[in-house]
């Protein structure tokens, strides 16, 4: 539908003048600083929830020694395509002294896998959010 031709064109032109913009430009930065901290710590604070689940499921000899239970490796926050992550426990590459972890989370050739992280995983998974959450929350502030 066509205007009538009796209605003139009129060209609005509206200019606004922000003042603040340096410091609200300021305070956008320092979020973004303070929101890569707290993804690092609430990554750490879920894993560490992990960890202690999957330490109460692992195994343990009778004997008064070092177990794996006590020795469950959590890295550092890692970053993959964009990805923020931390591995926790055993990996397939591990060489250190409780080697032995992975062959019981993965098994072997000659034995059935008894996991111990999976289960932990699944069990801890809303204390991990709750621990996440409460780490984020702490950082934003």
């Amino acid at each position: 539908m066509s205007a009538p031709a009796d209605l003139m064109e009129v060209d609005l032109v509206v200019s606004l003048q922000l003042e603040g913009m340096d410091e609200i430009r300021r305070m956008l930065e320092g979020l973004a600083e303070k929101k890569g901290k707290a993804e690092n710590k609430a990554l750490r604070a879920g894993a560490l929830v992990i960890k202690d689940a999957a330490a109460l499921r692992a195994p343990r000899s009778s004997s008064q020694k070092e177990h794996l239970a006590d020795n469950i490796v959590v890295t550092n926050v890692r970053t993959d395509a964009g990805a923020k992550y931390i591995l926790v426990g055993p990996q397939r590459g591990d060489n250190n002294k409780f080697f032995y972890g992975k062959f019981q989370e993965f098994g072997t050739s000659k034995m059935a896998a008894r996991p111990f992280m999976g289960p932990a995983a699944v069990e801890g998974a809303p204390q991990m959010v709750l621990a996440m959450a409460e780490a984020v929350r702490r950082e934003m502030r």
